[in-house]
């Protein structure tokens, strides 16, 4: 069906920008090109889930070699000194360690600088029987990969070695360290073990090489594109400071336990089991060491480095403890997306300004805490950036969209409507343009109708030139006066006005804004009467109709024509009671349903109770006189006293008596057509009194 606002092609532009936009939400998620947005997000998923307890790790622990550990007994720190690894293996090794992993490499013996360390190193090697190492790969020119081994004297004191290299990402204006690659496949057709998952094999007594074969098949874990494993941090390196004397204190505690080797190898005591049962890996700890790495919890201000081995207990804890982060099915992703996509192109389609901001606003904030409690309680890695992206491209699409498209559709209303309705009902239509679309709503609204007293007599005395002059600035006033009381103009029948008030918009006190805007009409037409009196144009005067009930009310017609207006028998008593004031000589008649709605706000007298032609039920109706807050002339209100004395005594059958009554109301307007009326009507009671049955109804025998 066509209507002004072109539904169907609206509709095919909203699917496109919905399309489009889930498209550019799931390229951006999919695209490894823009990982960096979404790994930044991760790093603020790990910052916003760390709450220091206080408790370690019970798993692992953390040994960092020092400078103070071995600047009075050797006199180099760089290579380590073998003698000193070796006490440090044999000291972790009698507090009872499972697993004594040295993110130290051993490519060559040094011979030079200690003729007997690299045999007294194996020694402590052997006695522990459970040291691990590192290798490192290289890649080469020809895009092969090398493995760097420990020199193989070591290779009788090692229960394996893995490779320490880590994945490094470019996320952020640092490249910083979120996986690890468990298992690798070598040129050579090998394969080879990470250093965290070697520990992790010896720790839970796993055959490794059913552990690699496991991984590179895809069997046992959630491996990323690049065939990692996303390391899930259990917190933040700790804070250390150097003091004057070489001693470092740890100013911040992480959730790692990490012991300073100087303290261990000194004079301080220590429990046997204080390793029991642990992973202990031990690295470099030096103050200049380059084996650091950004982390999620990196902070360029505190400069929080995590050393290599710390790295490497979180990746060994991952396995471990099988905390690992997944990224959510793509499936799911698209289906958010869509969610994401349709409910902001609706809420910017139907809503204000302010709606639409809230509205963006509240779904970036329900993706970031749903993304956050999926990430803190499931490991699930929501693509947050991208379900971002996509909420503030619908936006700005469908706004887009709106600018082109909206602004001919409000041309066209203004043009159609601006000359028929108040600003405030254009403006309605303009929000929302479905309202011109063919169909209705039940609603109790008022109705006001006038039309001009003797308009024919009028229109045959002027010519087409005056008469047209004439009408259009009596229509001009009249409907200016409804507009300021808010109504709106129904349609205009010839000189006759249909105005309602409460349609389209909702309004509150429709009844008495009808009421004032008759009253406003009969003064300004009055004045009106003082301009063509000096023009010589006749007098006009005019009849008004108000009554108040439910309507149905809309766009009623065809496709090709329709009128925005109500139907039902609420509007044509309205238009009867216009009519109607010709029997009593009043200009303003207000039926019950009316009065009832604004009897503390208006003066009214009591006119009678009738049943309009055509009806069949009686409907009570009142002379509209003024508002409550402005006083009638003192004439005037001794009429109205006469007149209600009147109608109370006409009503109990007390024909002579009402007949006096009304003759009193006359002395003070002599004019009043109501009271001749009564006059007329109890004399004839008097001849002949009604039935038994009579209940003070009058029948109107004409419209």
């Amino acid at each position: 069906m066509k209507t002004i606002v072109h539904r169907h092609h609206t509709r095919f532009w909203i699917a496109a920008i919905v399309l489009l936009t889930v498209s550019i939400g799931w390229y951006f998620s999919a695209n490894p090109a823009f990982r960096g947005m979404e790994e930044n997000a991760l790093d603020l998923m790990f910052g916003l889930r760390y709450r220091p307890s206080g408790e370690k790790t019970p798993e692992v622990a953390v040994v960092m070699v020092d400078e103070r550990a071995i600047e009075k007994d050797f006199g180099y720190y760089d290579p380590l000194p073998r003698r000193y690894l070796a006490r440090l293996i044999d000291t972790v090794a009698s507090k009872g360690a499972r697993v004594i992993a040295v993110d130290i490499a051993f490519y060559d013996r040094l011979e030079q600088l200690d003729a007997r360390g690299d045999s007294v190193l194996l020694q402590a090697m052997l006695r522990a029987g459970n040291v691990i190492s590192v290798s490192i790969w290289h890649r080469q020119e020809d895009g092969s990969v090398r493995l760097q081994q420990p020199h193989p004297f070591f290779a009788e004191g090692l229960r394996g070695v893995g490779y320490a290299n880590l994945q490094i990402s470019g996320g952020g204006g640092l490249s910083t360290v979120r996986e690890f690659k468990p298992a690798a496949n070598l040129s050579d057709g090998s394969r080879a073990l990470a250093f965290a998952s070697l520990a992790y094999c010896l720790y839970r007594e796993k055959d490794p090489d059913a552990f690699i074969a496991d991984v590179l098949e895809r069997r046992s874990l959630p491996l990323t594109a690049s065939e990692g494993v996303i390391i899930n941090y259990t917190g933040p390196p700790p804070i250390w400071e150097k003091q004057a004397d070489g001693d470092w204190l740890q100013k911040e505690e992480g959730p790692t336990a990490i012991y300073r080797s100087s303290r261990l190898t000194g004079d301080l005591a220590w429990p046997d089991d204080l390793f029991k049962d642990k992973a202990v890996i031990i690295g470099n700890g030096g103050e200049f060491v380059p084996d650091r790495f950004v982390t999620p919890y990196y902070k360029p201000t505190l400069g929080n480095w995590m050393y290599g081995a710390e790295v490497h207990a979180n990746a060994f804890l991952t396995l471990l403890r099988e905390t690992y982060i997944v990224p959510v099915h793509s499936g799911w992703v698209i289906a958010a997306l869509l969610l994401l996509t349709i409910v902001m192109v609706w809420s910017t389609v139907r809503l204000g300004l302010v709606g639409e901001l809230a509205a963006a606003f509240l779904l970036i904030v329900t993706v970031w805490v749903a993304a956050y409690s999926l990430f803190a309680s499931q490991g699930l890695w929501v693509p947050a950036m991208s379900a971002t992206l996509t909420v503030l491209v619908a936006y700005f699409a469908t706004s887009i969209y709106q600018a082109f498209t909206e602004e001919k559709t409000k041309r066209q209303i203004k043009t159609m409507f601006a000359r028929y309705a108040p600003p405030a009902y254009v403006e309605e239509l303009i929000k929302d343009p479905t309202k011109l679309e063919l169909g209705g709503e039940e609603k109790e609204i008022s109705i006001l109708f006038s039309d001009i007293e003797g308009f024919t007599h009028i229109a045959e005395n002027l010519s087409p030139k005056q008469l047209v002059e004439l009408l259009n600035q009596y229509l001009g006033a009249m409907t200016d006066t409804i507009f300021r009381q808010g109504g709106s103009l129904d349609k205009y029948i010839g000189d006759a006005i249909v105005a309602v008030f409460g349609a389209p918009l909702p309004q509150n006190e429709h009844a008495l804004h009808a009421c004032y805007a008759a009253l406003e009409m009969q003064k300004r037409l009055a004045d009106l009467r003082e301009q063509w009196k000096s023009a010589g144009l006749p007098p006009i005067r005019n009849r008004i109709g108000i009554n108040t009930g439910n309507v149905v009310f809309g766009n009623i017609g065809s496709d090709i024509r329709y009128d925005y207006t109500g139907i039902g028998d609420n509007m044509n008593l309205a238009s009867r009671l216009e009519g109607a004031n010709k029997q009593y000589g009043t200009y303003i008649m207000i039926s019950d349903f009316t009065y009832q709605q604004v009897r503390e706000r208006v003066i009214v007298r009591d006119l009678d109770v009738i049943v309009v032609k055509g009806k069949s039920k009686p409907v009570k109706v009142y002379e509209l006189l003024g508002r409550a807050n402005e006083p009638l002339p003192e004439a005037t209100r001794k009429l109205i006293e006469h007149y209600q004395d009147g109608i109370e005594l006409y009503r109990k059958r007390q024909w002579e008596a009402a007949a006096v009554k009304f003759e009193q109301a006359l002395a003070h307007a002599h004019t009043d057509e109501a009271s001749k009326l009564y006059i007329k009507r109890c004399k004839a009671f008097l001849t002949q009194p009604p039935g038994e049955d009579w209940d003070g109804t009058f029948h109107m025998t004409e419209k």
